[in-house]
């Protein structure tokens, strides 16, 4: 890998390696226009955090399976974004709940109570796929 290439992906020479290794890539990976935006969404989830938890996530996610593991690790990051985004329309939906009074009207308390249920019931079911990439 070149230096250009970690450049295009935004990281450091050391992070890009590591990745490109637990990944499993090579430079033909990076000439397929779709498995470079894959690698680039999976790095900029993965970036955020140390390199100790990166390898610890794409170990839990890849290990003993026969798979393409940028393509695994890719599902199980969009899952953890996608239930990061839930958990924070959760807390809004919650607060939002706690400013209505005893008072409020009925329906808008009911509508306010279906809204959190779903939204929890959304987070639930994602938290099982994740559950299911990590065994």
């Amino acid at each position: 890998m070149s230096l250009s290439t970690f450049e295009d992906l935004d990281i450091d020479a050391i992070t890009g390696t590591e990745l490109f290794q637990m990944l499993g890539l090579s430079s033909i990976d990076l000439a397929n226009p779709s498995r470079f935006t894959r690698l680039q969404q999976v790095i900029d989830y993965l970036k955020q955090f140390p390199e100790d938890t990166r390898r610890y996530m794409v170990s839990k996610v890849t290990s003993g399976k026969a798979v393409d593991k940028l393509d695994k690790v890719f599902e199980y990051t969009q899952l953890m974004q996608r239930k990061s985004g839930l958990e924070k329309e959760l807390d809004t939906v919650r607060k939002e709940g706690s400013i209505l009074t005893g008072d409020s009207d009925p329906l808008i308390r009911a509508n306010q109570a279906q809204r959190e249920l779903a939204t929890r019931d959304a987070v639930n079911t994602i938290q099982k796929e994740i559950e299911i990439y990590e065994k």
